[in-house]
This record gives C-alpha cells, structure tokens and sequence, in this order.
C-alpha cells in the first residue's frame, strides 16, 4: 500500500484535518521503506502523530505501542513520534470498574 501512489491518501488525511480530527498514522514498516514513503510522498507530513514501530522496537499488535500513539496524541498532536520512555510503557491505564 505505501510504495502505490494514490491520490485519496492524501485527500482523505486533508479532509478529516478540515474537520478537526487529529490524524496519525501507526505503521510496521521499517526504515527502508520509510525513507523511499518520505521521499516520494508529501502528504505523509501533514499528519500530526508518526509512529514507526521500528524506532520503538516493538510492532503491532503490541498493545504498548497503540498505548504510545494515543498518549503521543493527548500530549501534543504537532509531535513527530520517533522515541518512547520505559516509564511510560511500565503505567498501565487506567480502568473504569
């Protein structure tokens, strides 16, 4: 999917941006790859959260690293995420009873 040029990727991103949601994009792909996407395709900067679960080593479907999207997305939705602290992977959230 990354390496096929498709006129909606962007589109759809820019349309829910209008709107106010936050867009991220949480992916396996490895760093490789991920040079040849940032290279190629522009509309990837405009979302607001990047995880590459390779500069965390961890990958999906660890629930950690959906736990480090939402939380890189609470704190500041303009953060590039490319690193992640043990202590915020070692807090499990919160449950309501």
């Amino acid at each position: 999917m990354w390496t096929i040029a498709k006129p909606c990727h962007g589109r759809v991103q820019m349309q829910l941006k209008q709107r106010g949601l936050l867009t991220a994009i949480l992916s396996n792909m490895g760093d490789s790859v991920l040079a040849s996407v940032e290279r190629q395709f522009a509309w990837i900067k405009g979302f607001d959260v990047l995880v590459w679960s390779y500069q965390l080593h961890m990958a999906k479907p660890d629930p950690a690293i959906y736990l480090h999207t939402l939380q890189s997305s609470a704190r500041d939705p303009m953060r590039r995420s490319s690193s992640m602290t043990s202590e915020s992977m070692s807090t499990p959230p919160s449950r309501s009873a």
